[in-house]
């Protein structure tokens, strides 16, 4: 499934604006935070197949992504540019990600996970809102 959201949502993002694919999607992660773990809790084998199928509904940014970071750099720094910036990301988020999701959970329940989630997905429409559109630019 992640193969086809990805071509689908990529190819939407040539005629709609990669900004505005990546922010819907990453807006739909306010509601699906809350969901995603409801249905987890569920114990329905069904339910949670349901969660993980819109969980992986939610990669569909990645496609865009693909194209919207190179298109904010030059092209005689581009490679660096998106090497560094998608490292740093890498790094911050991803290695922080699952310790502080672990510690929340422990601390406070599963709900603050959900509320951590949401804090990302604020943090990740406001970067992609405040960057410049870029599907029709010439990127040479």
């Amino acid at each position: 499934m992640l193969c086809i959201f990805t071509i689908v949502f990529s190819y939407l993002s040539d005629f709609y604006g990669r900004k505005r694919i990546i922010a819907s999607v990453y807006s739909v992660w306010f509601i699906m935070a809350f969901l995603f773990f409801y249905l987890l809790q569920t114990k329905d084998a069904m339910l949670i197949y349901l969660g993980f199928g819109a969980a992986t509904l939610l990669t569909a940014a990645y496609g865009p992504i693909g194209s919207f970071i190179p298109e904010q750099f030059n092209s005689d720094v581009r490679y660096s540019g998106v090497s560094v910036s998608v490292q740093i990301a890498s790094i911050v988020a991803g290695g922080t990600g699952p310790m502080v999701s672990t510690m929340l959970n422990a601390a406070y329940g599963i709900w603050a996970v959900s509320i951590y989630i949401i804090v990302i997905a604020v943090i990740s429409v406001g970067a992609v809102l405040i960057l410049p559109e870029t599907y029709k630019a010439d990127v040479d």
